[in-house]
């Protein structure tokens, strides 16, 4: 599935093709022939980074990003790259074979599992065990720019060998263990408030949905507390909910972002079907708080792992819901809880619960009785 290049024009697509299997083979030198940039703002330069970065998101494996000069003759129309590679082919080969490896090991680990679920195993795998390498706050070193190549960490290298990364590699290790397990996905990108991101759009059960894991991991950056737990919000998301929870700009024109597929480009996402807490029975509305009792519950008694602690998020469609439900509900759940006890092997309590605004949620926790 190449979104990215099935957006292309036939000048940036001849430049994409040429690229592609020059970088895969880690070619220094390329010449590009026949190139038309005339009357065009962009500089060699930035044709080519477009391209790359098109190119990495159309195949989520590729890590070995380099770096290059490159020299345009606009009489013949010939661009000349020099490409200089973080990695050796040698340790390229030796990193990939650790990612083919663990990859493969994780879709076995869950081949019991429907599609749907396997992406939400992958969703919680990458937030649960991936740190993100913050951008540089103003006055500080920030640690990305402390790292040499950052932008092979920016990958699923920095994910699979190192835990670490940033949008791309969040985005990067989703789509590539959804393909491998044969799940269409790809890395799409758009100019959100302020800056771009990426993140994936896939096809679950014949649906396309939007899933931003890297969002989704909204620990503080700095001091590691979790400091907003609105995460199951960007799984599953339609694209009107993408482009509104993501704050994506909507007044760019393909002109501006010419290498990048648009919305128009996109396949449509506009059913709720995949969205986690439709699919889950957690999004609430006119629903008697017996009902929403009678979900909360149903979570509960299937959570795998009663070792631990247990969160179950709900989300509401108004505000007014969200407002009566913590007005009116949310403290009674402490007393309401021994009803879900008795069926449980291990008894629980209600610890606490956090609700945010933005996004209309409440996440409920709950502890062993004995914590």
């Amino acid at each position: 599935m190449k979104l990215n290049y099935e957006a292309l024009n036939p000048r940036d697509k001849a430049v994409y093709d040429a690229l592609a299997e020059h970088l895969f083979a880690m070619d220094s030198d390329v010449t590009i022939p026949g190139i038309d940039i005339a009357g065009n703002s962009w500089t060699p330069d930035d044709l080519v980074h477009e391209a790359v970065e098109a190119i990495r998101r159309d195949h989520p494996g590729f890590f070995n990003i380099p770096k290059w000069r490159c020299i345009y003759s606009p009489s013949s129309g010939t661009l000349q790259i020099h490409f200089l590679y973080p990695l050796t082919m040698k340790q390229r080969d030796s990193a990939n074979a650790i990612i083919e490896a663990y990859a493969d090991w994780f879709i076995q680990q869950n081949a019991h599992l429907s599609d749907y679920d396997f992406a939400l195993a992958v969703f919680h795998w990458l937030t649960r065990n991936v740190t993100y390498i913050p951008l540089p706050r103003p006055g500080e070193n920030g640690l990305i720019d402390e790292i040499e190549n950052a932008e092979l960490h920016n990958s699923v290298y920095g994910v699979f060998m190192h835990n670490e990364s940033r949008c791309f590699g969040y985005a990067a290790a989703f789509s590539l263990l959804m393909q491998k397990r044969q799940i269409p996905a790809s890395i799409v990108m758009a100019q959100l408030i302020g800056s771009r991101h990426v993140w994936c759009l896939c096809q679950i059960d014949g649906v396309w949905c939007h899933v931003d894991p890297c969002w989704a991991d909204r620990r503080d950056r700095y001091s590691g507390e979790d400091v907003d737990m609105a995460a199951y919000v960007f799984f599953g998301m339609t694209e009107e909910e993408a482009v509104k929870d993501l704050r994506v700009d909507t007044q760019l024109s393909p002109r501006d972002m010419p290498f990048v597929p648009m919305y128009h480009n996109w396949p449509k996402a506009d059913l709720q079907t995949n969205t986690y807490y439709v699919r889950k029975g957690l999004l609430f509305q006119e629903q008697t708080y017996a009902q929403i009792l009678d979900a909360i519950r149903n979570a509960l008694t299937v959570e795998p792992d009663d070792e631990k602690d247990i969160r179950i998020s709900i989300r509401f469609r108004t505000r007014e819901a969200l407002e009566s439900f913590r007005e009116q509900h949310l403290r009674g759940l402490t007393s309401t809880v021994r009803q879900i006890n008795a069926r449980r092997d291990h008894p629980i309590r209600f610890s606490s619960g956090r609700i945010n605004s933005r996004f209309l949620t409440c996440d409920l926790f709950f502890v062993p009785i004995d914590a």
